[in-house]
């Protein structure tokens, strides 16, 4: 059968590889239940016009990690001729960026117009899940019914190894924050931290994706960096041969945990908290970015400075993640086996899930 992606990753943007992970992830699902499939992959923004073959040419369309955003028809360029022209579809692993500072279940610039287009979209799909508790709380908040929770797919298929005791750690990897120049005295925080933490273990930053803020500060310091970016389809491996990761990538601790590289988390916005909330097992902590139209009271604006709202919460952020990890140091990290059966479960939904996807196209539906 022929399947198309349609994928989140920018090969010309910020060329983020947690992105090329998502659209490398549901290959290998499809490819599990379906040894002679032939897969195409496209970039979501594709016009209409342009991406007019790609439909005609797919048995099954799958969005992979459909992102939730204003603008939908925009963000995906071609979703309203795929349901002009009823082809079949599914939405794996949905998710938002909610604004976790607002006081409400609030997805930035979210208009009448993208509701409906969402709510179309999930009635005409053969499948539909989440990849968080806060996305699924937003989708049933506003009538998308169909959706049901299943996790990321990035955590693939298979894992290299289980999550077990870390007695020694010798290789720690920092990734980077996506939002740079809110966060960088987050990450300093984070690096100092950790050189007294473990003094004699060697600390590098990996890099998802072009951030040169990051870099020339990575560089003013001495520390070791990696554009892990640049080889998206092998960059990721770097988790694979470390003791532990501390940052601010969603997809870096994702492919930690499911290397069995113990990971901490800083949730920098509403998708690093979709993750934190979802994998259950305190591993993360909040240090959500306050975005400028969140604080609409002059008062408080009059108080509180942007640096003050941006800077201090996410320093302390670091700080308490750094204090997780010296009690978890003291028992070797044991407390990550309890994410084991966490991480079995999102797997074990997910191929269940794209066992009905090889099953309905084959079926023609």
């Amino acid at each position: 059968m022929r399947y198309g992606i349609v994928s989140t990753y920018p090969e010309h943007g910020s060329m983020n590889i947690g992105d090329a992970l998502i659209t490398h992830a549901t290959g290998e699902f499809l490819r599990r239940h379906d040894d002679q499939a032939e897969i195409m992959s496209i970039w979501r923004e594709t016009s209409a016009e342009a991406a007019s073959e790609f439909i005609k040419g797919c048995d099954h369309i799958v969005f992979a990690c459909l992102a939730i955003r204003s603008n939908l028809s925009q963000v995906y360029g071609f979703l309203e001729e795929i349901l002009r022209r009823k082809a079949s579809f599914s939405v794996v692993a949905a998710g938002t960026d909610l604004e976790m500072a607002s006081g409400e279940m609030v997805q930035t610039g979210f208009s009448q117009v993208d509701f409906d287009l969402l709510s179309r979209t999930a009635l005409h799909a053969k499948a539909f899940t989440s990849r968080g508790f806060l996305t699924q709380a937003f989708l049933e908040a506003h009538g998308v019914t169909q959706s049901v929770y299943r996790g990321d797919v990035a955590f693939g298929p298979t894992r290299s190894r289980e999550l077990s005791r870390t007695p020694h750690v010798r290789e720690i990897v920092i990734s980077d924050p996506h939002y740079p120049a809110e966060f960088l005295g987050g990450f300093e925080r984070l690096w100092r931290g950790l050189s007294s933490i473990f003094p004699d273990a060697r600390i590098r930053c990996a890099l998802h994706g072009k951030n040169p803020v990051v870099e020339e500060f990575c560089r003013s310091h001495e520390i070791e960096f990696m554009r892990i970016y640049e080889t998206p389809t092998t960059g990721l491996n770097i988790y694979d041969e470390i003791d532990l990761h501390v940052g601010f990538r969603v997809h870096a601790h994702v492919s930690s945990l499911s290397r069995g590289t113990p990971s901490y988390l800083i949730e920098q916005d509403g998708r690093g908290a979709d993750y934190g909330l979802s994998l259950g097992l305190r591993v993360s902590t909040p240090g959500w970015r306050i975005q400028g139209n969140v604080v609409r009271k002059p008062v408080v604006g009059r108080l509180l400075t942007r640096r003050s709202l941006k800077t201090k919460p996410i320093e302390m952020a670091a700080e308490a993640l750094l204090s997780m990890i010296v009690e978890h140091k003291r028992d070797d990290f044991a407390i990550f086996a309890a994410m084991n059966p966490i991480i079995e479960n999102i797997r074990f939904g997910n191929d269940e899930l794209f066992a009905r996807i090889v099953s309905i196209a084959r079926s023609g539906q």
